[in-house]
């Protein structure tokens, strides 16, 4: 693509890009589905892959794979957004406890953007992870406490353990389960804190308030963000790529091993390209930067030719660069013929003359 700023050529050198495999849902509801995910057996890259669409909502839901997980967004940067069950024990409601658990053990809880948190005044929530690294059984727990034996103790908004706490997730943990429990089982509180709840929660998603002690018993589900990679934790980039028939790299693109945050590796698209970079021989695809001016930084009247990867500035025929030493030159028409003839004739005319006077003084 060639355009000459200010003027911008509208976008229709490319088709729209695919996210999904040919053949492919690639949206169910409101949601969009790349590849490696799909919905069925030739759609996705791995069973681990898998999601199902359940038409019996409106709009319909994605859920992953078989199970009662809704996936609300998945991201090609490796992330997956969930919504998750909240756990609770009401020693005065039995019936309503709930001990909720995830075993995927290919998708890891988001470490930098998820919290753990626990709510109520006689409240101690733990989270427990069991996963394998390398071979091994690795067992991690954490957890937090919250008391507050009269309600003008609770502050709203804050997580300091009165009323709410919450603490940190550790990279790399997966297969979980939720426990909230209470020391005294809510005796001494149960007029304003009648349960305990714990659950892992998006930051920022969630604000705590004195409503919180007694309204998360209508709350099913919170937003939490999982990683995803491709393999598990014993493939790299470098193993890889060793075997072409399996290595989910396609063209333009490179790779990033797992940071502990994800199993296995991931891929992205080259500088100056975009797209989905697991799509079965097609990859990422060059980006035309000429096609919007935020893309590009040609100057005015220059002309912006797209290159694979990249872009070019340079002047139109009968322009020429002015360069003011400060990067800021800009395009300005030749000089004429003639001009450049009189320019040459006044710098040769000091010499003659001087030969001239000379002449005339000898």
């Amino acid at each position: 693509m060639v355009s000459l700023k200010p003027a911008i050529t509208p976008a229709a050198s490319y088709p729209p890009l695919r996210i999904a495999k040919h053949g492919c849902s690639d949206t169910c509801g409101n949601i969009t589905i790349p590849y490696p995910f799909g919905m069925t057996e030739d759609c996705y890259l791995e069973s681990n892959f898998s999601v199902t669409c359940n038409h019996s909502y409106n709009p319909p839901k994605l859920f992953l794979q078989d199970s009662n997980v809704n996936v609300t967004k998945i991201s090609l940067e490796g992330q997956l957004n969930i919504l998750k069950f909240v756990a609770r024990k009401c020693p005065d409601h039995p019936e309503s406890d709930d001990e909720p658990s995830f075993r995927f053990p290919e998708f890891t809880i988001n470490s930098t953007v998820n919290k753990f948190t626990a709510v109520g005044c006689d409240t101690y929530g733990f989270l427990q992870s069991f996963h394998s690294v390398k071979g091994t059984t690795v067992d991690q727990t954490i957890g937090c406490i919250t008391m507050c034996f009269n309600p003008s103790a609770v502050v709203n908004g804050s997580s300091s353990g009165r009323g709410c706490c919450q603490t940190s997730i550790p990279q790399g943990m997966t297969n979980f389960e939720l426990k909230a429990e209470s020391y005294y089982n809510h005796r001494y509180v149960k007029e304003f804190s009648p349960c305990s709840f714990a659950f892992v929660v998006e930051e920022g998603k969630f604000n705590f308030t004195f409503d919180n002690l007694t309204n998360l018993r209508g709350v099913d589900k919170l937003p939490v963000v999982l990683d995803w990679g491709i393999g598990d934790e014993t493939q790299t980039c470098e193993t890889a790529r060793k075997d072409s028939s399996t290595y989910a790299c396609q063209h333009n693109t490179y790779c990033v091993n797992g940071s502990g945050n994800y199993k296995g590796y991931r891929c992205f698209c080259n500088e100056g390209y975009e797209g989905n970079p697991y799509l079965p021989n097609i990859g990422c695809r060059d980006i035309d930067e000429c096609q919007k001016e935020e893309t590009n930084d040609c100057k005015f009247g220059e002309l912006c030719i797209n290159v694979e990867g990249g872009y070019n500035c340079s002047c139109p025929k009968g322009y020429l660069k002015k360069d003011d030493g400060r990067g800021s030159g800009s395009c300005i028409p030749k000089p004429k013929k003639s001009y450049q003839a009189l320019v040459a004739a006044l710098m040769i005319l000091p010499v003659e003359f001087l030969a001239i006077i000379r002449l005339g003084s000898s």
